[in-house]
């Protein structure tokens, strides 16, 4: 399930064509929006090309509306608290948060949803877990009234979901909240998306559910050295060797031929090409079970899929970390850190920038300073000889 969050900061006609694109772009099921500024209950006001309005909150300066897409028909309306309005589209739980900037959270913060449950929105609450320099009031209530079976989906590396405009700087108010099972978090990813025009909010893509991870690679060939046959290779390679004179031949003459050699075992024995599109550690199993879901789009067959492709990445990984040796091949032990991402530099710290009328204050500053009176007379009895220097 494909679900777009928005502080909309005012629905408008023009703004309502943006969103039905952005879903039309993204093939979005649900669209949870807030600020929507709409205090009456004229449903033109709502309208959303191929989006049937779900639940709306009428308000003059905030206001919430959720939809759903005109294709699904497994979608209700359900509870609604101060700052929640609950929906339920097929078997998840999806809460549209918005508790405005002038109030403060209640005891029970969020409300209790069975799992699966996923909680997005406007949450107007500073903490540092969510990439603020500090916390607020709102922020310790919302972290210590959260229980333990709801986490953060939070990406540090990411841009804001609010960007101030005046101080040019990113914040995150607009949050995303999953519910758990067995210590297991539900599969969820969230994407922030480009700016929204007329808001310093910006768009956010959830995903809700597992996602095949799918490489694109370029047109370039490469050696499968996994799937080699190596004794095919040390045959075709000793055959090839015994032909090569040892004597009375130059030495550049018996290298070449020794290269060739090579190539032509490698050719015979180790798999060479490239794949445009393909899905890391799918092997034969795997690639039945995703190909009789593809056919029947049984949901069962999708979690097999899943549990078979973990159970060979896990190989894959204990497989790699067993065969670090730093000892003899210690460029595959450093190519595999690189590769992880352990040698990458840590982000730079934002600086705030000075303005021109802080750099000239300091200066001032600086330069008001008691000098002694012989100083001061030394300093005033170059300035005429500079004065005859810039005549010749």
């Amino acid at each position: 399930m494909r679900v777009l969050q928005l502080n909309v900061e005012g629905l408008s006609a023009a703004k309502r064509t943006v969103i039905s694109d952005l879903a039309r772009r993204h093939n979005i099921d649900v669209v949870c929006l807030q600020e929507t500024h709409i205090s009456t209950d004229k449903a033109s006001r709502y309208k959303l090309d191929s989006f049937n309005l779900l639940n709306y909150v009428p308000h003059g300066r905030h206001g919430c509306a959720a939809y759903v897409h005109a294709n699904i028909t497994d979608a209700i309306s359900l509870e609604s608290t101060n700052f929640c309005d609950v929906i339920q589209v097929g078997g998840y739980h999806i809460a549209n948060v918005y508790k405005p900037p002038n109030m403060s959270w209640n005891e029970q913060v969020l409300p209790i949803l069975p799992h699966p449950a996923v909680y997005i929105g406007d949450f107007n609450s500073h903490h540092i877990d969510w990439g603020y320099a500090e916390a607020d009031a709102d922020g310790e209530l919302l972290v210590d009234g959260i229980k333990n079976d709801i986490v953060l989906i939070y990406d540090a590396k990411q841009q804001g979901t609010f960007h101030f405009t005046m101080w040019s700087r990113d914040y995150s108010p607009n949050l995303c909240w999953v519910s758990t099972l067995d210590r297991q978090p539900l599969p969820v990813t969230c994407l922030v998306l480009d700016n929204f025009p007329h808001s310093q909010h910006r768009p956010s893509f959830i995903h809700i559910g597992f996602q095949l991870p799918i490489v694109r690679s370029s047109n370039k060939l490469r050696w499968n050295f996994r799937k080699a046959n190596w004794e095919k290779y040390s045959n075709t390679l000793e055959q090839s060797i015994i032909v090569i004179p040892s004597r009375n031949i130059p030495i550049d003459e018996a290298y070449r031929r020794f290269c060739m050699a090579n190539f032509k075992a490698a050719g015979a024995a180790i798999p060479c090409g490239y794949r445009p599109v393909y899905i890391p550690c799918l092997n034969a199993e795997c690639e039945a079970l995703l190909k009789q879901y593809e056919l029947s789009g049984d949901p069962d067959l999708a979690d097999h899929v899943i549990e078979s492709l973990d159970e060979a990445r896990r190989a894959r990984w204990e497989e790699a970390m067993e065969s670090l040796d730093f000892t003899r091949s210690s460029w595959k032990s450093w190519n595999l850190i690189h590769r992880l991402g352990a040698a990458q530099q840590p982000p730079a710290q934002s600086r705030s920038v000075v303005t021109p009328n802080q750099l000239a204050s300091h200066m001032l500053k600086v330069t008001k300073f008691p000098v002694e009176k012989e100083i001061r007379q030394q300093v005033r009895a170059h300035i005429p000889r500079r004065r005859e220097y810039s005549k010749c």
